[in-house]
């Protein structure tokens, strides 16, 4: 599985959680914090959690749905 970093492009609405450029990675199923953010929201990651295994496998497939 591919490692990913996950990172705040924009915030639309109002967050007391996050800034703009605040990440995370995951690194198979372990899910780590990078700089001094120390908490993920809740409902942002939740709203992420399908995606995430789909974009950690590797496409092999000349018809995958992904890339």
């Amino acid at each position: 599985m591919k490692t990913l970093v996950v990172k705040v492009k924009a915030i639309e609405g109002y967050c007391d959680t996050h800034k703009v450029r605040d990440c995370f990675r995951l690194e198979g199923g372990k899910l780590s914090f990078l700089g001094g953010n120390k908490h993920v929201c809740i409902y942002a990651l939740s709203s992420l959690l399908p995606l995430l295994p789909a974009k950690q496998r590797n496409i092999d497939e000349p018809d995958d749905w992904l890339p």
